[in-house]
């Protein structure tokens, strides 16, 4: 009986330890999203927006968000709401997420006179590589794969390389 006490004892410490680092770090992590109305730059100016178009369902502008140097221009690119069904289990995935993209400053006024034309097929683009991505690359935190995929159909719908890396935000996988 003793035993069997302090081998849960034990165990128990262990998981508070954890518990206690995972505190530590996360409370020591500053995150600041380029996006929002703290967002600032790395002078501690506020950043310079830019409209762009109006967002394809609600009439919304999307803006640029001009970040400091190495991060280059961050681009709203909407946000996704993607409902698939997998026959082969019988569930239903519901995935929401807020994309952005990064591009260099010298690609700003290409983008800004192609994405409204471009806009819709792009969204089409990033709905499709959802849909076919595999439950292990929607359960990736990095979700590397399915940005890759995006930034390789991006670069072929553009004409020529735009995002050097996209961002992916409030990511939210529901399975029923």
């Amino acid at each position: 009986m003793m035993r069997s006490l302090g081998i849960v004892g034990f165990l128990t410490a262990v998981v508070g330890m954890e518990c206690a680092t995972v505190w530590f770090l996360l409370s020591r992590a500053q995150t600041t999203w380029a996006g929002s109305s703290e967002a600032t730059t790395t002078k501690g100016e506020k950043p310079t927006e830019f409209v762009v178009s109006p967002h394809p369902v609600d009439g919304t502008a999307n803006t640029i968000v001009e970040v400091a140097a190495p991060n280059g221009v961050e681009v709203d690119l909407g946000e996704y709401t993607i409902t698939t069904l997998r026959l082969s289990t019988n569930t239903t995935l519901r995935v929401d997420f807020h994309l952005f993209g990064l591009i260099e400053p010298a690609q700003v006024d290409h983008f800004s006179k192609v994405w409204p034309t471009l806009t819709n097929r792009f969204r089409e683009v990033v709905i499709t590589t959802v849909r076919a991505a595999q439950p292990s690359d929607l359960a990736d935190p990095a979700l590397a794969l399915i940005k890759r995929q995006i930034m390789e159909k991006s670069n072929r719908l553009f004409g020529r390389p735009i995002f050097h890396a996209l961002i992916v935000s409030n990511f939210s996988l529901v399975e029923q």
